[in-house]
């Protein structure tokens, strides 16, 4: 009786030893970083938005408050796990309030595949072409509803519990359940990896290769692309090497006998919580541009007063971005 009473607090203070050292560092160094850069993803979108009229920049502001729930929801709610633990907690917040945190990962590569079709179809369309308001709001819902739907809503059968260390972790009733639930929702996850992978290596492919002219103008517009192309390429990896480290060792732990390691465990978590910092600073690399941008745009109407023509022309030139109007897409 005795030997039952201390193997628990062990067991526990293990995780919790694990936890300090491989993780609590790295996850307070994520937030930080994911809370900075989501809401400045977020105040430029929205402000972008109003700005250019531009309503892809919905599919960013989607993606960025995705991400930023995760930092603020996930992170704060592994520290509580694995420091304190849920023990003596109401199990509601285990069953119903920690499985939320699935809906926003789901958002968030929901809203990087979308964002990416929408490149493929504005590269592809002459004159350029956008999706319009209606349909960018209703995509945007319809992103976070199959995100609650397949990532929160399955796991609200009671497969969250909350163990007799004070952890809380789904317990599946029998191992092909495990498999089931397990191969679907990482199916589900990957796939908009993929087509934003094809998507994107197709649109690098088209702004490199577009033959703008050999002005001044051109070739800032040209480097631009360069600019674009790049981010996407690195945005792509980041997805790639955020995301799927954990997929294959969740399936490795399902389909084969290999003893899983607690420590690649806690890498590979911080490495997926890890990519909801990482995007939001990728998108901010081209948004001072921007700033510029808009300020030469306010000064040259100010200058201007004093030739109306002048005014006129840069009122159009400051609604329509020449990054629109090359065929160079806006980011």
């Amino acid at each position: 009786m005795s030997n039952n009473t201390t193997e628990k607090p062990d067991e526990f203070a293990i995780l919790t030893e694990g936890f300090r050292k491989d993780q609590l560092v790295a996850f307070c160094i994520i937030f930080v970083i994911g809370l900075g850069a989501n809401s400045m993803v977020l105040f430029n979108g929205i402000r972008r938005r109003k700005l250019i009229k531009h309503f892809s920049n919905d599919f960013v502001v989607s993606m960025a408050f995705a991400d930023f729930g995760v930092i603020v929801f996930t992170i704060p709610l592994m520290f509580v796990e694995y420091l304190l633990g849920f023990k003596g907690m109401n199990t509601f917040i285990c069953t119903y309030i920690v499985p939320i945190r699935e809906t926003f990962q789901g958002a968030s590569i929901f809203s990087v595949v979308t964002l990416a079709i929408l490149r493929v179809r504005q590269v592809t369309t002459q004159p350029f072409k956008q999706f319009s308001k209606k349909t960018s709001k209703i995509l945007v819902v319809a992103i976070w509803i199959i995100s609650a739907l397949f990532f929160t809503f399955s796991l609200y059968d009671g497969i969250y519990i909350i163990t007799e260390d004070g952890i809380c972790d789904p317990k599946w009733p029998n191992l092909v359940r495990l498999r089931i639930h397990i191969t679907i929702i990482n199916c589900i996850f990957i796939s908009p990896l993929v087509v934003a992978t094809i998507s994107y290596g197709f649109i690098i492919l088209k702004v490199t290769n577009l033959n703008i002219g050999s002005d001044p103008e051109s070739e800032r517009l040209t480097k631009r692309n360069r600019s674009i192309a790049m981010l996407m390429i690195v945005l792509i990896l980041s997805c790639w090497i955020t995301y799927t480290p954990l997929t294959i060792y969740l399936f490795l732990g399902i389909y084969s006998d290999i003893e899983q390691d607690p420590q690649i465990w806690r890498i590979v978590s911080v490495l997926f919580i890890g990519g909801s910092a990482l995007n939001p600073v990728l998108v901010l690399l081209t948004m001072p541009k921007d700033y510029r941008f808009d300020i030469e745009c306010k000064r040259q109407r100010r200058v201007g007063v004093d030739e109306p023509n002048a005014v006129q022309n840069e009122i159009v030139k400051s609604t329509i971005r020449l990054q629109d109007r090359n065929g160079v897409l806006p980011y």
